[in-house]
């Protein structure tokens, strides 16, 4: 490893706390371009915020972090740092934050760099920076490839509950000038920079460009490999000749090893591909497995849409695929980043999907956040837009629920550029909102129009590994600036966060059924509702994905009943087909599979 020498400045940039729910940019005279941004859980001082990119200062990047109180006031940083190697600047761009594990405060930043500052040539090396809740420098290391690489790109990083020492980070490398990426995965020592393992896969693909997006710790049991435990990726997926597909792949968190299997999702004649993924602990369609959003070039709406997917525990069923479209003005839109949340005012759980909308109403490009049931389905209203006059887009969504008593909503982390011009081109942008997407300044909620979308594509099974050797590197901050943009002192009318206590997720039913797909030579199913019905007559409907309904009936529920059995009929064909239950004001929507 190559240590990196580490110069630290400290600035504070005070102001008095207002009330969470606010919009904020940070910054200066530069372009500032945010990557990633988290809610702190851990902090000392009570909840706060961090957020990451990187800031072009005199013609090279440097990283820039931000650490925030809850109301986004920068406390106690709000910093650029310069990274040194061999004492030459480098070009450098930070991708990733998280909050350390165990140790509140603290974080650790994950990017690449280029030797060649103000030259506009591409990374070569990665980077991993621990930071102290001052924003001074812990560490930073450097890793390269052995025999080096004509590109480099940091994409995502992970801490772990099972290595709870250690952070999983991702990207991906290019070996010559219009070659193929290929995945590069490493588990780092959050503390001290050391390098547990480092793989870069490959395939028996030409060509195949493969690239990582997100990453995180799988929390399940996988019973045909009951000894690993394992990461989950999200990604791009390209054989030569064909369009950008999404993917989904696994690898063992002990030593890096690929578990056989990537699963590619959309179609050979359409672009896509998945920017993020999050644990679905929602267990419709049968199991739990992972929820990923990215987008998809859609033939019926002419553009690109924002697309979620639902799939089980090892990528190999697909529970739902949804696009999203939301184009008041037409133009694109894109999702980049999913989480999940379970919502008590829906007895279940929910997904966010936060992105960009081109031509909002608000001007060019405007934040949009998506919100869809457990189903996949898009809530009524369920389409929240932010922005101004110039392009807003999100690239990271975070929550905080329970936590208060004003501290609950969801964090909307993205960048603006051309609207609020006293700080500078482009500048980190912040948003807090309810979860009902209600703030203190400007909000458009909407139903979008949606869709199903593509499922799965292929299945490959042959990839070679190779193992690579690590590195270490060098490091130094100065301050930047801050605007509030607008607050709210008090409560906002209409303002709704659905508030729950921390057992009521255990009391409550996941809708779901049972078997999965099915059959439609035996096309019976058992449903299980949202919640324990009342004495009466429910409502039957099933409806194709043309929007035909196949048929409707009536059936008798006991009260206190929970499951219903349910015969679709035997003259179905393949497909998607939705199977509605209405029951004493509650609806269940069951998207089943027939094949």
């Amino acid at each position: 490893m190559k240590k990196l020498r580490l110069l630290a400045f400290a600035s504070l940039v005070a102001g008095a706390a207002h009330a969470q729910y606010f919009q904020h940019v940070y910054g200066d005279a530069s372009y500032d371009y945010l990557e990633s941004g988290v809610n702190l859980n851990q902090f000392t001082t009570g909840q706060a915020h961090v957020m990451t990119g990187y800031t072009d200062f005199s013609g090279f990047n440097e990283p820039m972090v931000t650490m925030t109180d809850k109301d986004g006031k920068p406390s106690p940083y709000n910093f650029r740092y310069t990274i040194l190697d061999n004492g030459g600047v480098t070009d450098a761009k930070a991708r990733r934050i998280v909050e350390l594990s165990n140790n509140p405060g603290f974080t650790g930043v994950w990017g690449d760099y280029s030797l060649s500052p103000g030259s506009g040539a591409p990374s070569t090396n990665f980077f991993y920076m621990s930071l102290d809740p001052n924003g001074n420098p812990m560490f930073v290391h450097s890793y390269f490839l052995p025999n080096g690489a004509y590109e480099v790109q940091a994409t995502s990083m992970c801490t772990s509950a099972n290595y709870p020492n250690d952070v999983f980070v991702c990207g991906w490398e290019r070996k010559f000038p219009g070659g193929p990426r290929l995945p590069v995965v490493m588990r780092i020592d959050q503390f001290t920079g050391a390098s547990t393992w480092w793989w870069q896969y490959d395939s028996n693909i030409q060509g195949l460009d493969w690239t990582p997006t997100d990453i995180v710790e799988s929390p399940f049991f996988d019973p045909n490999w009951p000894n690993y435990k394992m990461l989950a990726l999200s990604g791009t997926f390209t054989r030569p000749g064909t369009p950008d597909n999404g993917c989904f792949f696994r690898v063992e968190e002990a030593g890096g090893n690929f578990v056989p299997g990537m699963t590619s999702y959309g179609s050979f004649n359409a672009k896509g591909a998945f920017n993020s993924i999050d644990v679905a602990f929602n267990s419709y369609g049968g199991n739990q497995g992972f929820v990923m959003g990215g987008y998809y070039h859609n033939a019926a709406t002419g553009s690109d849409d924002s697309w979620a997917i639902k799939v089980n525990q090892d990528g190999t069923a697909l529970y739902f695929s949804t696009l999203c479209d939301y184009k008041p003005n037409g133009g694109n839109d894109y999702c980049n980043d999913i989480i999940e949340r379970f919502s008590p005012g829906l007895g279940n759980y929910e997904y966010y999907m936060g992105g960009y909308a081109e031509k909002g109403v608000f001007g060019n490009n405007d934040d949009v956040v998506y919100k869809l049931d457990f189903t996949g389905v898009p809530q009524p209203a369920g389409q929240i837009t932010f922005g101004a006059t110039g392009d807003e887009r999100i690239l990271q969504l975070d929550k905080y629920d329970g936590i208060g008593p004003d501290n609950d909503g969801l964090s909307s982390f993205g960048t603006t550029i051309g609207s609020f011009s006293s700080l500078g081109k482009e500048d980190f942008y912040f948003v807090k909102s309810y979860f009902n997407g209600v703030t203190a300044c400007n909000f458009d909620i909407q139903t979008n129009a949606w869709m199903d979308g593509p499922g799965i594509t292929e299945r490959w099974n042959a990839f070679n590994p190779v193992k690579l050797k690590d590195y270490m590197l060098q490091a130094f901050p100065s301050p930047m600036n801050e605007k509030e943009i607008c607050y709210d002192a008090g409560p906002i009318p209409g303002g709704s966060n659905q508030r729950h206590a921390a057992t009521a997720q255990n009391e409550i039913l996941q809708p779901g059924y049972f078997p999965n797909p099915v059959s439609p030579a035996n096309a019976f199913v058992t449903v299980t509702f949202g919640k324990a019905a009342v004495e009466g007559e429910a409502e039957l409907e099933l409806w194709n994905s043309l929007g035909q309904l196949c048929w409707s009936k009536k059936a008798s529920v006991a009260d206190g009943q929970t499951q219903m059995e349910v015969q679709l009929g035997d003259e179905l064909s393949g497909g998607m087909y939705h199977l509605i239950i209405k029951q004493n004001g509650t609806v269940n929507n069951y998207r089943i599979v027939v094949q």
